[in-house]
């Protein structure tokens, strides 16, 4: 395979490693309990698209905010797993076993960090869509916008960053 020459280390796992576990799983259960909660009250079509200004563009069946959650809960798990095996990651330099537990270490934090703000992105839009629904609100609401665009942000600049910066520390 690809990684047989990097070595295979358990890494142990800090509290911050295991809250941002739990609460990467937590935000997605909070607004899946949320949504069952108030499908019940929910109107036949609900909105699941937003332009970037954060404005309806897509109404669907109620039906559909069990999607959301699935594809959370999906992806969250996913990254979870991945954070198990390290050694497969892509680095900006060759795996030795002086580095590798530094390496390893820093990505799967990275990742947990991820995952965190995927549940956080995933819980916000379930929540948003519920309100729109039941307040027959045409936008989400400018601050909620706001986040989940920072959120998506941060998603993608902040690993680039660190990759950038860990590249030049070794």
């Amino acid at each position: 395979m690809f990684f047989d020459d990097r070595p295979k280390i358990k890494l142990t796992k800090t509290k911050l490693d295991i809250f941002l576990e739990y609460l990467a799983f937590g935000l997605l259960v909070v607004s899946t309990i949320y949504a069952i909660y108030h499908y019940g009250n929910l109107p036949e079509k609900i909105p699941m698209h937003f332009n970037h200004k954060g404005e309806v563009n897509r109404y669907d069946n109620k039906d559909s905010i069990w999607v959301i959650n699935l594809i959370g809960f999906a992806v969250v798990y996913f990254m979870y797993y991945l954070t198990k095996f390290p050694h497969t990651f892509n680095y900006p330099q060759k795996i030795t076993p002086e580095n590798a537990e530094k390496f390893y270490s820093d990505a799967v934090k990275m990742m947990r960090y991820t995952n965190a703000a995927m549940g956080l992105l995933f819980a916000l839009i379930t929540f948003e869509i519920v309100q729109i629904a039941l307040n027959n609100s045409l936008a989400m609401l400018p601050v909620v916008t706001g986040v989940i665009i920072t959120i998506v942000v941060a998603i993608t600049v902040v690993p680039i960053i660190y990759l950038i910066k860990n590249f030049k520390k070794h």
